[in-house]
């Protein structure tokens, strides 16, 4: 885990921004918000309980170090958190017993934050929880805060105080290791210590973004660790302006990007980032469906299938990563209803009729297929894979005039079957 705090120009409270719950090898990670007046405790070396949430949170679904975030994706955790008792209510950051370095900048530490003007993004302000109350006045007096607005040079200033400095010195990888608690892992890096003149009581240490150091300065796992590419799966319609995408990565080389599936579309490479443009949907044309007196796509104007599956690979030759795009040659007509039966979900096709109101197509009438990832669906109920992030699950309405259908994105490694119908049904 790791916990990242902010707080914005003006407010009169900081944030802890982001807990993080995640492993080395997901790339997806579960982030939390939530005020720090909402909570209750301090920071403790290696204690168990350090803060206690007195209200709820938000919870979102993102990439480490990157800023989108997917809150309709995180409801599922929210619903989940604010149905535990108070008593377990409690947010616990790592346990700090394997840290090799460090420790004199972490024991009984408390932490002050704000958010400096861009690119800045966080100003943190250490003192020892003994000291003076764990204050740190003489951080905005001594007139270091007056050049944050102007030093682009750095992602992340840190003010502790000088006699807190070891007699023996400091290493670098000292700060990184705290940055390694606050930040999202292989974010920030060391870049220097300012201990001002010599009858300055307050020291600058400065971090800077992994990506601007050559990949073979950080340890392959952190490296590993913060490299994704952005979305991972998004649907987009035939005919769209498209879908920028972005590779977050520490290595400096150019990265490739070109389509691992059937050419559908164009691509437009612009260093880390690249534009998808989606293929026209061939002219396809509507007429208003009996069956819901609502546009349907015209089977004989169809050209394709109703969705195309495009995987689009970038990266590097030996570290590849796939971004999906779900090419919609038409639009959707019907919907799901899901329900949780074990592990399993079961998956309801549904339109709504004219006159009739909602209408279960029956299953006799219904193709289903898994469009992209793993898994399988029978008779309506689907089975996860167990290795795919996410699974494409389509069905089609059968009809001799109109392409009747849906489509839904599954995702796998995060949500329980219990947690994705709470998601996709509102609770």
């Amino acid at each position: 885990m790791s916990y990242e705090f902010q707080r914005a120009p003006g407010a009169a409270y900081a944030d802890l921004l982001e807990v993080v719950a995640g492993s080395q090898n997901e790339r997806l990670a579960l982030f939390q918000s939530f005020r720090l007046d909402q909570c209750v405790g301090t920071y403790k070396y290696n204690g168990d309980t350090v803060f206690t949430l007195s209200v709820g949170a938000d919870f979102s679904i993102g990439f480490l170090g990157w800023g989108q975030r997917d809150t309709d994706a995180g409801l599922p955790f929210k619903l989940r958190f604010d149905s535990l008792p108070a008593r377990d209510k409690v947010v616990v950051l790592p346990k700090t017993d394997d840290v090799t370095y460090g420790e004199w900048l972490m024991k009984d530490l408390r932490f002050y934050l704000r958010r400096a003007q861009a690119p800045l993004p966080h100003v943190l302000y250490m003192a020892n929880a003994s000291e003076n109350n764990g204050s740190l006045s003489a951080s905005v007096s001594d007139g270091r805060a007056d050049r944050l607005s102007v030093d682009e040079s750095h992602s992340g200033l840190c003010y502790l105080q000088s006699s807190h400095i070891p007699d023996a010195g400091y290493y670098g990888r000292d700060f990184e290791q705290l940055a390694q608690i606050i930040f999202p892992r292989g974010y920030l890096r060391f870049t220097g210590l300012d201990e001002g003149d010599p009858d300055a009581t307050v020291a600058q240490a400065s971090l800077a973004e992994a990506a601007l150091f050559d990949a073979g300065a950080l340890a392959p796992e952190a490296a590993l660790y913060s490299s994704h590419v952005s979305p991972l799966v998004r649907i987009v319609s035939a005919g769209s302006a498209g879908q920028r995408l972005a590779l977050n990565t520490v290595n400096p080389a150019a990265p490739i990007w070109r389509f691992a599936s059937e050419t559908l579309g164009q691509l437009v490479p612009d260093g880390r980032f690249c534009s998808y443009i989606p293929q026209d949907d061939g002219g396809v044309r509507y007429g208003q469906n009996p069956l819901t007196r609502k546009d349907a796509a015209l089977l004989d104007t169809l050209k394709r299938n109703p969705v195309d599956i495009v995987r689009i690979i970038t990266g590097f030759t030996l570290l590849p990563y796939y971004s999906t795009m779900i090419v919609l040659n038409a639009q959707p007509t019907h919907y799901f209803k899901i329900a949780a039966v074990g592990n399993k979900l079961k998956l309801t096709f549904c339109y709504v009729g004219w006159g009739t109101g909602e209408q279960e197509v029956p299953l006799e009438e219904t193709d289903w297929k898994v469009l992209a990832g793993d898994g399988s669906v029978s008779g309506g109920v689907f089975t996860a894979g167990g290795v795919s992030k996410f699974s494409v699950l389509q069905a089609i309405h059968r009809n001799p005039t109109y392409m009747q259908f849906a489509v839904v994105i599954i995702p796998m490694p995060l949500l329980t079957a219990a947690e994705f119908v709470a998601m996709r049904n509102g609770g």
